[in-house]
């Protein structure tokens, strides 16, 4: 009598694509050598099939390798042992030739979505009263003019199409704001003229464990004073009123990241690695409600 016991699969869980190693143990509880078919299934279909000897009173192991389907799931992987019932034929019971285990498939998930942040901050001087003031951190994605602007791009982690991620980055960033008009001055402030593109600061190269990355990059807001009132003597008419405006600020970036996964065949199972990349646009407004100064720092 042909028993099989100790089906182990692994990876479990396994990412699509992967290469799974499925193994058991086909026992002989009679008293002669037995040689006969191990037939592999998986997700009801046979995917490997070979003889085994196993010595009497004796076990031996078979073994398949199994690709893991692109789609998240539970598949079934099932043994058989002496599938025609006829190696040998004489069997007592053909209830324990089977053994059944699942493979749980898991799709890498993205942990969130992309963003841009801009974060703002007066100059330090020294106030009407002669009093040092510190820096002052604005709320999130405002500012006035003449602020120093941080700008944060972060980025989440790929997701590859197959297999698993080997490593990810962000391979180039650069960040596009409104460029100062050339006739700009405090008493004359003039809509911006163009844009300004800069080249962000890159985090390097992260392996699948980092869910997230970030770039950045600073500037100055010189380009604008909407939310503080101006009357242009040398234009005469008001350029600016005490309504704040959004200004666009956007990160162009490209995220570049390796992945590896298993093609199985006839002739058994390869292991390809490929890098793929992506380039997006990521936008944030940054709304000028006032005028800072460089002296006071209000």
């Amino acid at each position: 009598n042909l028993k099989v016991r100790n089906l182990t699969l692994d990876p479990n869980p396994a990412s699509p694509g992967d290469a799974v190693a499925a193994r058991a143990e086909i026992v002989n509880e009679g008293s002669q050598d037995v040689t006969t078919i191990a037939r592999w299934i998986f997700n009801d279909q046979v995917v490997a099939e070979h003889e085994v000897w196993i010595p009497a009173g004796g076990y031996n192991v078979t073994q398949a390798q199994i690709q893991a389907p692109d789609e998240s799931g539970t598949y079934a992987v099932g043994i058989l042992a002496n599938p025609n019932r006829d190696r040998p034929a004489n069997e007592k019971t053909w209830d324990d030739n089977y053994a059944e285990g699942y493979l749980e498939v898991r799709r890498l998930a993205s942990p969130g979505s992309d963003g841009l942040t801009l974060q703002a901050w007066s100059h330090p001087g020294t106030d009407l009263y002669g009093e040092w003031q510190p820096a002052r951190k604005r709320p999130v994605n405002t500012a006035k003019w003449s602020d120093d602007v941080r700008a944060t791009l972060r980025v989440a982690r790929p997701v590859p199409p197959r297999g698993r991620l080997d490593w990810w980055e962000i391979s180039s960033a650069k960040l596009t704001y409104p460029r100062q008009n050339p006739d700009f001055t405090f008493g004359c402030p003039y809509p911006p003229s163009g844009t300004v593109t800069v080249n962000m600061k890159l985090p390097g190269r992260a392996g699948p464990e980092t869910d997230w990355l970030e770039a950045t990059a600073e500037f100055e807001e010189n380009w604008a004073m909407d939310g503080f009132p101006v009357y242009c003597m040398l234009e005469e008419r008001q350029m600016t009123t005490e309504r704040p405006k959004a200004y666009p600020v956007t990160a162009t970036y490209t995220v570049r990241y390796q992945y590896t996964y298993v093609v199985c065949g006839n002739d058994g199972c390869e292991t390809i690695t490929a890098t793929d990349s992506y380039t997006r646009t990521a936008r944030q407004d940054l709304l000028v409600n006032g005028a800072g100064t460089i002296l006071y720092g209000n």
